[in-house]
């Protein structure tokens, strides 16, 4: 009975733990150092793109996320993690492009959304400027 209740202090103990991990993930950070992260990631990066998927704080309940994207015909599988990184702290998904390969804006919101997260924002570069293209309806 002692090895059970401490079995069970332990779970409990360890899903507390998690729920606050995650509820730290959470914290909403601002448009500009969302646009700074993205800037970043894709000058380190070339031949990818970025999505704000709102509601992302979970690198783990964002599988969803992952997998649909990497359905997608110009996504380079090649990449590390297939393709598909995301960062749950500034809630950006990183794309990584097949060289020559127009991206399908439609399919992209549509994988997001199908994860069951909110498309925000596309991030991309133009002449090593930030180009940021609305995905809100």
């Amino acid at each position: 009975m002692k090895k059970i209740l401490i079995s069970l202090l332990a779970a409990t103990s360890f899903i507390g733990l998690s729920y606050a991990d995650t509820k730290n993930h959470a914290t909403e950070i601002s448009e500009k150092s969302r646009e700074t992260v993205a800037l970043r990631t894709l000058k380190a990066k070339p031949n990818t793109i970025q999505v704000y998927a709102k509601g992302l704080i979970c690198e783990s309940c964002g599988i969803g996320v992952r997998k649909k994207l990497q359905k997608l015909k110009f996504v380079d599988k090649s990449q590390p993690k297939r393709g598909i990184i995301m960062d749950v702290h500034s809630q950006l998904v990183s794309i990584s492009l097949k060289p020559g390969k127009s991206i399908d804006v439609e399919a992209i919101k549509k994988a997001v959304k199908g994860a069951g997260y909110e498309p925000i924002t596309l991030y991309s570069l133009n002449a090593k400027k930030l180009k940021s293209i609305s995905l809100e309806n």
